[in-house]
């Protein structure tokens, strides 16, 4: 604003005085030439117009310009503003027209159409492991291969970041829609070969909305197909989610909960629970606990950590709750240490957002620190989906906090499908088999025998393996004679509060209760 100022300022000065150097100039010459005054008179006359005519044209042209560069210039912001840079498409703000206009000319024709938002499956991923610039030509080739899709009725955006969205007009059926979102499959199911990268496989999540069965409002069938988007991503990667009503009220409950969980957070409503973990060589011992967020709003039923730790995740909170409950667990285990107990070490679930984050092991370096603790009195525990999504990122972070000194537990195994190889290569202590194994024990010989390749295959690596969900005593039994002798579970433990798991290990050291 001071340059513009200045310069204005500048050729103010320049036409003050270019204009006063004209009159004086004139004003003597023409008293130099001319006697008659009647002359002078009619003589400077014509001087002032000659100089408004210059001037007026100089005034002109200037105006001219000037507002010429401020229309380029608004065509360029308005280019800016409805086209994405990377890819050329529509963005978002030009979507909810792209839609007013299609739901305008599906009115005319009595014809539907579909509202359908696209998210790239684990795109941070991408850009983690390869780089910016090979995520930025995968969008400019999502782009191309999504305009291809969507043919000549089918309108297409670019959102922002990795989300699309194609609006399909002249549906004629449910069977037509199927029919144009399997193209949108087939076209993804394709390689993609990017820069100097190998041929990488992309999936991508999808939400529909449909006009007018959903709704007749542009921004609602915008909203709606958002809505069911976000309920797809919560699903498995490629998941295709049509809208209902329950989609909107779940949306609300997601953002009442996010709302009421970061009040929570500042309200002390949050507590720890801890689920022991045994072993059984020989006698019955506890050789570990297991750290679990629990939320009881006072007056209310609890809200499950199933149901608001994915909410955090998404919002972002997850991080402010994982600082939080790494404190908590460090001051309470040197509460424990001060009374006297002796502790097992205490597991801390470490989120996706959390294991990305650059500080990650100077927080909890500096939590253990501030209470006087060792490394060994935690450990880490990522699920294996979280590891496999990382890549090599991910197992640089993991060699990291090793050489920190922390204990690695890989949770959930089984459920990830990850290659015996890769497994090989992680800087991991523990196995913990998921649940969902030990329940079909009894009933399925595959679970039986998967069960037992794991824990063989714990064996081979030097790990310990740990049983999760383990309910009854034939689930123990059968544990035992496969190899596993570490459990977790309801049959030996629910998740107890602090002052619960002090009986557990005095019981375990053997000193009087007090």
């Amino acid at each position: 604003m001071n340059r513009v100022l200045g310069t204005a300022l500048t050729i103010t000065a320049v036409y003050l005085a270019l204009g006063g150097l004209w009159i004086y100039f004139s004003d003597t010459a023409l008293e130099s030439m001319v006697d008659d005054l009647d002359t002078m008179r009619r003589m400077q006359t014509w001087k002032g117009w000659a100089y408004v005519f210059v001037t007026g044209m100089i005034v002109f042209w200037t105006s001219f310009w000037a507002l010429s560069r401020q229309s380029e210039l608004i065509d360029h912001l308005k280019e800016l503003a409805y086209r994405h840079p990377l890819t050329g498409l529509p963005s978002r703000s030009a979507a909810e027209s792209l839609v007013e206009k299609s739901v305008a000319r599906a009115g005319k024709h009595e014809s539907g159409i579909a509202v359908v938002q696209f998210d790239i499956d684990h795109f941070s991923s991408i850009n983690d492991s390869f780089g910016h610039d090979v995520g930025d030509e995968l969008l400019h080739t999502m782009g191309a291969t999504l305009q291809r899709c969507a043919g000549e009725n089918g309108l297409l955006a670019h959102l922002g970041a990795d989300e699309f969205l194609i609006v399909f007009e002249n549906l004629k059926d449910s069977s037509d829609l199927v029919e144009r979102l399997d193209v949108i499959r087939q076209e993804l199911s394709r390689p993609i070969s990017l820069g100097d990268t190998s041929e990488i496989y992309v999936s991508a999540s999808m939400g529909v909305s449909l006009y007018p069965d959903d709704s007749s409002s542009p921004t609602e069938l915008l909203r709606f197909s958002d809505a069911a988007l976000a309920r797809a991503k919560r699903s498995s990667p490629g998941t295709t989610e049509m809208f209902n009503v329950g989609l909107l009220e779940l949306a609300y409950r997601r953002l009442d909960i996010d709302a009421r969980l970061r009040a929570a957070l500042d309200k002390d409503e949050l507590e720890l629970h801890y689920q022991p973990i045994y072993q059984s060589r020989g006698r019955l011992e506890m050789i570990g606990m297991e750290a679990l967020l629990r939320w009881h709003p006072p007056g209310e039923d609890p809200i499950s950590p199933v149901e608001f730790i994915p909410i955090a995740e998404q919002s972002g909170l997850i991080l402010e709750l994982g600082e939080w409950v790494i404190d908590r667990v460090c001051a309470q285990i040197a509460q424990w240490q001060n009374a006297g107990l002796s502790l097992p070490p205490v597991s801390i679930n470490l989120s996706v957002r959390q294991f990305r984050t650059p500080g990650l092991i100077e927080q909890i370096r500096v939590a253990l620190d501030r209470h006087d603790l060792p490394r060994s009195a935690l450990v880490l525990e990522l699920t294996e989906s979280l590891l496999m999504e990382q890549g090599d990122a991910g197992r640089d972070i993991l060699d990291s906090l090793r050489a920190e000194g922390f204990r690695i537990a890989l949770d959930d195994f089984g459920t990830g499908y990850s290659s015996l190889s890769y497994l090989s290569e992680l800087p991991i202590d523990e196995l913990k088999i998921d649940r969902s194994f030990i329940g079909n024990l009894q009933r399925a010989r595959s679970d039986r025998d998967l069960v037992a390749a794991m824990i063989s295959l714990a064996d081979i690596f030097g790990l310990r393996v740990i049983a999760e969900g383990v309910e009854t005593t034939v689930q123990q039994e059968m544990l035992e004679k496969l190899g596993c002798h570490c459990f977790q579970g309801y049959l030996f433990s629910k998740p107890v509060a602090a002052w619960q798991l002090i009986e557990l290990l005095q019981a375990q050291a053997g000193t009087p209760d007090g």
